[in-house]
């Protein structure tokens, strides 16, 4: 992938998304795997070896303009 900060090329990992099986849900929403040793949350977010900016495939760089009133 590339880095949406620094633009440096890495690989990363990712979980197929038909190996994950979702069983339930706690209380707070954190999801139970069928297969405990698959956690799907390890791999969501990604991290630039070079340097450190963090973001996930949702991230987006628009952001809307702020609208305050006073």
């Amino acid at each position: 992938m590339e880095c949406l900060l620094c633009k440096q090329k890495s690989t990363t990992k990712k979980v197929r998304s038909r190996f994950v099986k979702v069983t339930k849900y706690d209380t707070d929403f954190h999801p139970i795997y069928a297969d405990p040793t698959v956690n799907a949350l390890y791999y969501n977010i990604f991290v630039c070896p070079h340097c450190g900016f963090s973001y996930s495939e949702d991230f987006s760089r628009y952001s809307p303009p702020l609208q305050w009133k006073p």
